[in-house]
């Protein structure tokens, strides 16, 4: 590989990690405009967020095309090709944090004013969204000590979850006037919470898988 050669390989690899992390900032952005929107319960401003999630499943694409094109092109080294398969999993994972951000959008629209429980929602968004925060950070920065304890974090967000089924489920079973369908909607939000933290959980230990000891950390590999 010529000196010429090498410099244009390494931009390629530089913008691909550029990419990667623009796409994760946008993502948590989006996070905090949905779930600031439904604190408020700013409608206009949850229709507005939902432009976020068209561009970054447009990114999403992007980096997967420009990932394909390096493996084909540029034969990169072992070092490489594993940073490289991160950030195509990253995206994959980053891709249904906003798929579930939408839908979570999409409840809180539906319900409207009708949202019960929110106060526990919000607290287990907050958890979730400091959990991908870090590991965006984590993962930019190389904190592997971190992306350990992150995924550790992970059965916070359980506790909440598990603590909202309980009263969903009981109040299910309560006589109400107010009927299931504010609960129901709870519940969904509440269960695509738990989905976000999962991959950001899931983004942790593709970290590891290809940038850290295996053999230290198999215990929390996928």
């Amino acid at each position: 590989m010529t000196m010429q050669t090498r410099t244009l390989y390494m931009r390629e690899l530089q913008d691909i990690q550029r990419e990667a992390f623009h796409m994760g900032n946008l993502v948590s952005e989006f996070f905090t405009d949905v779930m600031n929107a439904c604190h408020r319960r700013d409608f206009n401003a949850l229709q507005s967020a939902s432009a976020k999630d068209n561009q970054a499943r447009h990114m999403r694409m992007e980096l997967n095309d420009h990932v394909l094109k390096v493996l084909a092109t540029q034969n990169p080294m072992a070092a490489d090709l594993r940073q490289l398969m991160f950030f195509l999993h990253l995206g994959d994972e980053l891709g249904r944090i906003t798929a579930q951000l939408t839908g979570i959008g999409h409840t809180a629209l539906m319900q409207g004013e009708q949202v019960v429980l929110f106060e526990e929602i919000y607290r287990m968004g907050e958890r979730a969204g400091t959990m991908l925060d870090e590991m965006l950070g984590a993962a930019a920065s190389g904190d592997e000590e971190l992306i350990r304890r992150i995924i550790e974090r992970d059965t916070d967000v359980d506790v909440v979850y598990e603590q909202l089924n309980r009263e969903c489920n009981a109040r299910l079973d309560a006589p109400s006037e107010g009927g299931q369908s504010p609960l129901l909607g709870t519940y969904k939000m509440a269960k695509r919470l738990e989905s976000i933290a999962d991959s950001v959980v899931n983004a942790c230990r593709w970290y590891l898988y290809f940038n850290a000891d295996r053999e230290k950390y198999k215990e929390l590999l996928i």
